[in-house]
């Protein structure tokens, strides 16, 4: 793997990063530094490939065969091989209801987590060990897959954020307390979810929520950028926003939750298929 400097005029930046990037063998790249008026860079290594923001956004599958682990850190959970007693932490808030996780016997492994039929039920799970720091001067790359049965009726929390006793529902909308992270949320009542940074209290949403449809996949993911300071969010390949305020600053870990809307208060469901992060290492 190599490292190049490549220096150009400004005006040139787009199309020759575009012939730069289609021309070049991408695995043989690890960083490419563009000298422009505001020192952009992108990172690349033979894991994030598939992260290419300007040619097939998430187009390629991650890889666990990781050439050089002394410069990257990267985590892969593919739910047929995860155990969710050891490995992560629930919060559930059973109320009158029995919340669920379990594997899934489906192709390439999902798992499946089910509230009880009342009113704000959540299942959450939260990965154990804060691995994930959002540092100014690094990047850090999230992408997930997750399927709910019923939209309408649900809210979903899946992303990056601090490890709590309460689930997602409580700490960031039913009673606020001090919880970092960059996460996807999807509001019940609506059939829409939206990229989110918080800071301790206070959150921004990046604004263009993508749309969702009961049981059916929608593939999520966000870049994190420590030198513009900025976090872009994207479903199923497409931009959905950029949020430049409210970016956490602590560590961070990997986080799934469903909770049961208030309309029915009826069981739901959601399926996640695959969860894969990504950081340089400073």
């Amino acid at each position: 793997m190599s490292d190049f400097l490549v220096l150009f005029d400004e005006a040139q930046f787009d199309s020759i990063v575009e012939n730069i990037l289609e021309t070049w063998s991408i695995p043989d790249i690890r960083h490419i530094s563009f000298g422009t008026g505001d020192q952009a860079q992108i990172l690349w290594n033979d894991y994030m490939q598939g992260f290419n923001p300007s040619t097939g956004m998430w187009a390629s599958a991650a890889s666990e065969d990781v050439a050089d682990l002394s410069s990257s850190h990267h985590i892969l959970l593919e739910f047929d091989k995860i155990d969710l007693d050891d490995d992560w932490t629930a919060i559930e808030d059973g109320g009158a209801g029995e919340v669920t996780a379990a594997l899934q016997d489906e192709m390439y492994g999902v798992v499946l987590f089910t509230t009880g039929a009342v009113a704000f039920n959540s299942d959450e799970y939260q990965f154990n060990g804060e691995s994930w720091d959002p540092l100014s001067e690094n990047y850090l790359w999230f992408e997930t897959r997750i399927r709910a049965q019923d939209v309408f009726d649900s809210a979903i929390f899946i992303g990056l954020l601090e490890s709590s006793g309460n689930d997602c529902y409580d700490d960031i909308v039913a009673a606020p307390a001090v919880r970092d992270g960059m996460y996807f949320y999807s509001v019940d009542g609506v059939a829409t979810i939206d990229g989110y940074c918080r800071n301790e209290l206070v959150a921004s949403a990046g604004g263009a929520p993508a749309g969702l449809a009961n049981n059916t996949w929608i593939r999520l993911g966000f870049i994190y950028d420590g030198i513009l300071g900025s976090v872009s969010f994207y479903a199923d390949g497409v931009l959905i926003g950029t949020v430049t305020t409210d970016l956490p600053d602590e560590n961070l870990t990997i986080v799934m939750c469903i909770v049961s809307g208030a309309l029915m208060g009826g069981t739901v469901a959601m399926d996640v298929d695959y969860i894969k992060v990504s950081t340089v290492r400073s």
